[in-house]
């Protein structure tokens, strides 16, 4: 909730943020700057349902003029929006673990996050 609402209020600061299971405050306005973007969330979350996160992917789509056309990227099951801002990509990794599952998906999260960090260096020692 905390990085969803910082790439509102401080995104002409964060260059990039990736959350798990993450949601989208509320009476989120005035939003300044672009920030890539990561957001991995879990269908079967029934702690935090996944409404909160397809918001603040929604919010970073308009803000970094993203089309509705996606791409699978690894790992696999995301799919990165098309059409973003240079620099500014958004990638969704909707997962389906099965049953409770309200966690930080190690195994698979500390993958995307690297391949999300490390592309964001990239373009930036380009």
């Amino acid at each position: 909730w905390v990085s969803n609402g910082l790439t509102c209020m401080q995104g002409d600061v964060f260059r990039g943020a990736a959350t798990v299971t993450g949601g989208e405050p509320n009476n989120l306005q005035n939003c300044v700057g672009q920030t890539g973007r990561l957001i991995i969330h879990d269908t079967h979350d029934n702690t935090n349902g996944i409404a909160g996160s397809i918001a603040a992917r929604d919010r970073m789509l308009e803000t970094n003029n993203c089309s509705d056309q996606t791409m699978p990227v690894d790992p696999s099951p995301c799919v990165e929006y098309q059409g973003c801002d240079p620099g500014f990509p958004v990638i969704w990794c909707e997962t389906d673990i099965g049953g409770y599952t309200h966690g930080r998906q190690d195994g698979f999260a500390s993958v995307a996050f690297w391949n999300f960090f490390q592309r964001l260096m990239d373009e930036d020692a380009n």
